[in-house]
């Protein structure tokens, strides 16, 4: 499969060889693989792209980071570290490019080059605010998902729809216009810091950027605090293709976090 500049993939390269079933007469002699051996590889590579568009995008072009590959072999696979194979949730990395695209459409690029729909979602249910104090609860029968959007619905959201009243929302946005406790967590025990920073680092896809748990504890219905700048500089670097500099220290502060 031919890869395109700057170490990424065309979502087309990989839609013309496992986009369908009859696919796999046209590249046969460059898979090199029976029929069966192709279509068990095929759920990965639908994630791939699944994930290479909608979750870590690159732009209009639709080429995919090559790192997107290597990020769903192990949700398929694990990663073999010390003899075991272990499994990581990719939250961290999706909450890191997140963040570095918000930084970069605060400079002035125009394309959101993180997952657009988390962003929205996030933003309607925190700006979406509930009526009185919400607690916490563990995971229950109910349809969480369904049941915020039916807060949604009934949150005037039709009258939000266009980009200046959105421009007048955020420049009128006071602090009891938030829904700060979301009430959907099912964890009682919160990160808190990091073993030697208060910030932890958050490996994306395009770089690293930081992480302050202290900041969010509110959503917890505890006190939070603003750590000073300085504490954020440390962690706030792209990645080319080489390896991640420090990979080491930022993996012990992980592996050491406080819990609270």
């Amino acid at each position: 499969m031919p890869i395109a500049e700057g170490s990424n993939i065309s979502f087309m390269d990989i839609y013309v060889r496992f986009g369908h079933a009859s696919f796999f007469t046209n590249y046969n002699q460059e898979f090199r693989v029976t029929f069966k051996e192709w279509d068990g590889i095929r759920p990965l590579t639908f994630t791939i792209a699944l994930l290479g568009t909608m979750v870590f995008p690159q732009g209009p072009s639709l080429s995919i980071n090559t790192r997107v590959i290597m990020l769903a072999h192990t949700l398929f696979h694990g990663h073999l570290n010390q003899g075991q194979v272990k499994y990581y949730p990719i939250a961290p990395v999706i909450l890191s490019d997140m963040y570095r695209a918000l930084r970069r459409c605060k400079e002035g690029h125009r394309y959101f080059q993180g997952c657009n729909l988390l962003l929205q979602w996030w933003i309607l249910s925190h700006l979406a605010k509930g009526r009185g104090t919400q607690q916490l609860h563990t995971l229950d029968n109910n349809n969480s998902l369904k049941g915020l959007n039916d807060v949604l619905f009934w949150a005037d959201l039709g009258n939000r729809k266009t980009r200046g009243r959105w421009a007048q929302i955020f420049s009128e946005l006071r602090e009891d216009d938030i829904q700060w406790m979301f009430d959907r967590f099912i964890s009682k025990e919160v990160i808190v810091r990091g073993h030697r920073q208060l910030v932890l680092p958050l490996p994306g896809i395009r770089g690293i950027r930081p992480y302050a748990p202290i900041r969010v504890l509110r959503q917890f219905g505890r006190r939070q605090t603003t750590p000073p700048n300085a504490y954020y500089r440390i962690y706030v670097f792209d990645i080319g293709d080489d390896r991640v500099h420090e990979a080491s220290e930022m993996l012990r502060e992980w592996k050491k976090r406080f819990n609270g």
